[in-house]
């Protein structure tokens, strides 16, 4: 009896410690945490509504003028991932960012989520938009939208796109691309998404652990918290449903073939897109500029403000001054 009671006892402590874990670690990151543009009020876009094919309308936000760029967020964000450079690069670029379909203010449409969806709405935002000389600049799964851009719409990156940005993303999901991904199921995707639906409406605390994770080890409190944000804005199913569909993604030969200038930029300490993702798209891509930035994660837009900034501005800069390129994406 006494050993049962013992037991029990182990246990609770041990429960009561891990409820006080998630508390600690938010309260340790606010105190050494600085105040930045994310708690303010966004940028001034100018916001458009593109539609596609299937119905699925896409929120655009756009602000500046010059080479445009288009920024495509990764899995449960939205276009304000984007922030820092909408505040820092518009003086020289045309920033052009949008919501994946089922994220932030986006719809589905009828033919629901996946790469080759996705590789279609960019389409669709492009050739709305008239976009020509552009850089693509895909993070994590945005990655993957540009990879699979690049692999179903070959006359159309050819005649619109300059460059090609990979951040913290990877070319095949079905080659070992993490260890993460080596064990992902559907069975597993879905059940987290319903862990995540439980965590909305349970402790704060958690679920700011659980949008931690992807940081390097020293995230700024802020800077977490606005992923959060960030991510209410995404059901948990349509999350599921978009890791589901990039199960199966895999462009490394049809990317080997688009002769376009490519960046590969990663944080040195993501866990999610790894060492491995990084080496896989330089293989895939043949010669691409590959930049890593020492000490942080899964964001480094957010994590790495500056050092982002500068490596994205000398690739774009390079880009649209290299002869060869410059006459093919003159509009008209």
């Amino acid at each position: 009896m006494r050993s049962r009671t013992n037991r029990l006892a182990v246990i609770t402590a041990g429960l009561a410690l891990a409820a006080c874990v998630p508390r600690f670690v938010r309260r340790r990151d606010e105190r050494r945490s600085s105040i930045s543009e994310l708690s303010g009020s966004p940028p001034p876009l100018a916001s458009t509504t593109v539609s596609t094919r299937d119905g699925a309308e896409l929120y655009v936000g756009e602000i500046g003028a010059g080479t445009p760029l288009v920024l495509i967020h990764g899995l449960s964000l939205s276009h304000d991932l984007w922030r820092y450079q909408f505040i820092d690069l518009a003086d020289e670029f045309r920033i052009v960012a949008y919501d994946l379909r089922g994220h932030g203010r986006s719809t589905i449409g009828t033919e629901g989520i996946g790469p080759h969806q996705s590789a279609a709405d960019l389409v669709a935002v492009l050739e709305t938009l008239d976009l020509r000389g552009v850089v693509l600049v895909g993070h994590s799964i945005g990655g993957t939208v540009v990879g699979q851009f690049c692999a179903d719409h070959v006359d159309v990156a050819r005649e619109r796109v300059a460059g090609l940005v990979f951040v913290d993303s990877f070319a095949s999901a079905i080659a070992g691309e993490g260890r993460l991904r080596e064990l992902c199921s559907p069975a597993i995707t879905r059940a987290g998404a319903a862990i995540a639906r439980r965590r909305r409406r349970g402790s704060t605390a958690m679920a700011y652990v659980a949008a931690r994770a992807p940081f390097g080890p020293h995230p700024e409190a802020e800077q977490v918290n606005f992923t959060l944000e960030l991510g209410e804005h995404t059901a948990p199913a349509v999350s599921s449903a978009a890791t589901i569909a990039n199960l199966s993604y895999d462009v490394r030969e049809a990317i080997g073939a688009i002769d376009i200038p490519a960046l590969v930029l990663r944080g040195s300490a993501d866990r999610l897109s790894t060492a491995r993702s990084t080496a896989q798209l330089r293989e895939a891509l043949g010669d691409p500029t590959v930049e890593l930035i020492a000490g942080v994660g899964h964001l480094p837009m957010l994590e790495a403000r500056a050092a982002f900034n500068e490596i994205l501005t000398g690739f774009v800069r390079q880009v649209v001054d290299e002869p060869d390129r410059g006459d093919q994406n003159l509009p008209g």
